[in-house]
């Protein structure tokens, strides 16, 4: 991210994770401030449960199990896809043990290029979301 804008998102996203919220209302709120700050039509948190779904934080739903999310959360590796929306999907980690996925989407009219940001989108997230390395 460049400049000021880039700074007032880590400064938004600092200021998230120091406070003392509950899980639901922090993944809440990043997802907000990240939709806001990369104009994206949706975003969520999906954790990974024990049993080895993935589950949406925001409704609960169990993710499909052949959804580009979950093969994110397989591999620790960041997706992007541009057809029809772009979807980008980046692990949640600390070291090598994944815990979950952020996705970002978009629909059609305003899809993730270089030039429209998903490079850095997906920078940004891989360095700050939820104060660890994703």
């Amino acid at each position: 991210m460049r400049g000021e804008r880039g700074r007032r998102l880590i400064e938004q996203t600092a200021d998230l994770l120091s406070a003392d919220y509950p899980l639901d209302l922090l993944i809440e709120r990043l997802c907000d401030t990240l939709a806001a700050a990369f104009d994206a039509s949706s975003v969520f948190v999906a954790l990974a449960c024990a049993d080895g779904q993935l589950r949406s934080e925001k409704d609960g739903r169990i993710i499909d199990r052949n959804s580009s999310a979950h093969e994110t959360c397989r591999s620790g590796q960041s997706l992007l896809h541009k057809s029809g929306e772009s979807k980008m999907y980046v692990p949640i980690s600390c070291r090598s043990d994944v815990f979950g996925v952020v996705g970002m989407l978009r629909n059609a009219e305003n899809y993730y290029t270089p030039s429209l940001g998903a490079q850095e989108a997906l920078a940004f997230l891989r360095l700050h979301v939820a104060g660890v390395h994703v």
